[in-house]
Order: C-alpha cells, then sequence, then structure tokens
C-alpha cells in the first residue's frame, strides 16, 4: 500500500536498501504508523487522502503508478532511514497505473487464467504470493540450517500454507479454496514467484547473506525449467503468484484445498 520513492518518483527497493525490512509501515485509527529503530512517527492519512497530492511513481520495467504523497514529515523520517531524499506515497484504486497485471502464457506450461486483470497496489506483480512450509523446510536442509533456520518472513509471502504432502506442492497448484463452505474464498494461481537477491536479506537484522544465501542453493535446485525461461527469464523459483477469484475472509488454521493442474508449472 505504501512506498517509498526518489524525489523524481523513482522507487526505493530492499535489493538495494536492504534497511527497509527493518522499517515498520501500518495504519491504525486512520493514522500512518513508522518505526524503525525505536524512532516512531504517526501521520494523518485521513489527510493524505483530502489533500490528493499526486506524486508519480516509476516501478520495475519503468512503468508508472501514481500515488498520493503522505507529506513532509514521512518525508523527512524516511529520509532519515535511507540516508538519502526520499518520500512516500500510498496507494489510491483511482490513480493511473501502467501496471495492470495479465497473467502471459509463457508462465506456465498449462494454460494460464488470460482474463485475469488485477492492479495490485505497489507490489512487484501479483495480490498474493504463497509459500508452503514443507518447501521452506526443503531449503533449510538442503542448506543444512536446523539450527537458526530461515523463516519464511525471508521469502515475504503473504500468506503461508502448511500440512502439504511435500515440498513444492505448489508447483502443481491451479486455485486454492480456503475454507468447508460453499462460499469459501477462492484464488487463482498463475505464476510460479521468480527469485532475486532480495531473498538474501535477513529480516532480523536488514543486511545481506555474505554467501548470497538461499539464493545460491535456489540457483542450484530450483532454476525456472528450461521450457519457460524465455518468459520467466533465468531465475530461481520459490512459491507461486495468485489473485482472487471468489473474495472472502481467510484466517490461520483454516483447511485448504487446492486443485492441481495436469503437470507441475
Amino acid at each position: 500500500m505504501f512506498l517509498a520513492v526518489h524525489p523524481d518518483g523513482h522507487f526505493f527497493t530492499g535489493r538495494a536498501n536492504p534497511q527497509l525490512v527493518l522499517l515498520d509501515c501500518f495504519v491504525e485509527d486512520g493514522k500512518i504508523k513508522l518505526a524503525y529503530k525505536g524512532k516512531t512517527l504517526e501521520a494523518d492519512l485521513e489527510e493524505v487522502y483530502r489533500r490528493k497530492q499526486v506524486l508519480p511513481a516509476e516501478l520495475h520495467a519503468k512503468l508508472r503508478q501514481d500515488g498520493y504523497d503522505c507529506g513532509d514529515e514521512v518525508a523527512a523520517f524516511l529520509s532519515e532511514v535511507l540516508e538519502e531524499d526520499a518520500r512516500m506515497v500510498v496507494y489510491s484504486p483511482e490513480l493511473f497505473t501502467e501496471r495492470t497485471a495479465i497473467p502471459n502464457a509463457g508462465w506456465w506450461r498449462n494454460p494460464v487464467p488470460t482474463e485475469r486483470r488485477d492492479d495490485s497496489y505497489f507490489v512487484d506483480l501479483a495480490q498474493f504470493m504463497i509459500t508452503t512450509k514443507e518447501s521452506l523446510d526443503e531449503v533449510n536442509e538442503l542448506l543444512g540450517r536446523s539450527e537458526n533456520p530461515i523463516n519464511s518472513v525471508q521469502f515475504r509471502g503473504n500468506i503461508v500454507v502448511d500440512k502439504c504432502s511435500q515440498a513444492w506442492d505448489e508447483d502443481m497448484w491451479s486455485e486454492l479454496r480456503f475454507g468447508d463452505d460453499s462460499d469459501s474464498t477462492v484464488l487463482q494461481c498463475y505464476k510460479p514467484c521468480t527469485r532475486c537477491i532480495f531473498t538474501t536479506v535477513d529480516p532480523e537484522t536488514g543486511t545481506k547473506d555474505p554467501a548470497q544465501q538461499p539464493l545460491q542453493m535456489l540457483k542450484e535446485h530450483r532454476m525456472a525449467p528450461p521450457d519457460l525461461v524465455k518468459d520467466l527469464g533465468k531465475l530461481p523459483i520459490f512459491g507461486v503468484n495468485a489473485g482472487t477469484k471468489m473474495p472472502g475472509y481467510i484466517y490461520e488454521g483454516q483447511t485448504v484445498w487446492a486443485r492441481l493442474k495436469p503437470c507441475a508449472f
């Protein structure tokens, strides 16, 4: 929902500015609340929306997505965190975007739902990035990290599914249904999540792993299949991107049902 940008609108990312992972940013009682290493700031989000000061932001592939500027106090706080001039914008659905996500047939071996059109705030691509505990356990086993294991936060998913039958079950998912009711929430999967240097940033310390793990291990064991490299790139895969098919509430402890594709990816 929020994005840090340079004065010219180009976005900051934890890939280049890993200290961003230590910045807490959330909304409560109509206030933007920021916290970083013991320092805090509150700003009136309703005033930001009333002011409607639009700042064009430039994200991946130089695609533009506008946001509302969160004001000078927030900018000063963020500039101190990043040690250079920065501003923060907040998403609003009525603003201009060039980043509407439309699934690409080259992302999967199976047919993808190309009728989807997702405007997904300021995230890289999809509304949801889903990982599984079993795949994370496999990563830690391959790394020999029985002590001090990597946790799921390092992969930045917003949903984690556990009790899967095996690691990498998510490669087979077409849809996920949350709950047992007829009006259950349904998410539609449409792209394996390719991973970058950001996976090497420790979410507790905001520092990069000197051995570039777990990225290097993923490159050895989880590269995109050769027939999908043209559209996915020469990148490793961990997790799956998804969007809403049937909206609803999901919560911890819910049963998750998976509709499978004929083959992985």
